[in-house]
């Protein structure tokens, strides 16, 4: 079962943690109750609509 989306705020703030830290996802998914996967996939989803544009 899925659970719920993350909301848009939420995926922000992890990005931006990701990026001044560099720490993709064990504390950063710590501080959000995120798991890694998650992390990592909203950072890798955040990463490639930046460079998109």
């Amino acid at each position: 079962m899925r659970s719920l989306p993350v909301p848009v705020a939420l995926v922000v703030f992890t990005y931006l943690r990701c990026a001044a830290t560099g720490d993709l996802q064990l504390t950063v998914g710590d501080s959000t109750d995120l798991s890694k996967a998650t992390v990592g996939r909203v950072c890798a989803q955040v990463s490639n609509i930046l460079a998109a544009k």
